[in-house]
């Protein structure tokens, strides 16, 4: 019986040993198949005045077509003013919580939170606000936003009270 344990215990050493460098190294991609960047080649921008940090991973959102972005919140509490985008936008919260208004009336404390794992819709033509909250609450550390390219948010005019929650083209 300690022999067949020994040998069994010889034989499979090498074979773990084998898996184990077979695992560490990784197989030539075709590029022309698959393109792909790793978490330390994402471009981030420097923090910008909002808070936030971002990266465009495919596509141009001022422009025409697909795109996707990353962004990250820094500690604080940093939220976009109420505004509305010309097409829809998809968002994922990949990490923390992220914190969602809508309408004309701009209210950190009536917001909604978004979950690690959310997906939300942000419905081209509608004003809506959002960022990441500090004071006690988990903000969004990572999100990532998806949609057809649509230029800039339009920030509502805060003067007039009777604007209405939709925006006409």
């Amino acid at each position: 019986m300690k022999v067949t344990n020994r040998f069994w215990r010889y034989l499979m050493m090498p074979i773990c040993l084998a898996g184990m460098l077979s695992m560490s190294s990784a197989a030539e991609l075709n590029p022309a198949a698959v393109t792909y960047k790793l978490p330390d080649q994402i471009p981030w921008s420097p923090v910008d005045a909002r808070g936030g940090q971002s990266a465009v991973v495919v596509g141009d959102p001022t422009k025409p077509g697909f795109y996707a972005v990353y962004t990250k919140w820094t500690k604080g509490n940093h939220f976009s003013r109420p505004h509305f985008h010309p097409t829809t936008a998809t968002i994922v919260v990949l990490q923390g919580t992220w914190w969602v208004g809508t309408g004309p009336k701009f209210d950190p404390a009536n917001t909604t939170p978004m979950p690690t794992g959310s997906f939300v819709t942000h419905f081209g033509k509608q004003v809506h606000w959002d960022g990441g909250q500090g004071r006690g609450r988990r903000s969004v550390d990572h999100g990532g936003r998806t949609g057809d390219g649509h230029g800039r948010g339009r920030e509502i005019d805060h003067g007039r009270a009777s604007l209405p929650a939709r925006i006409e083209a």
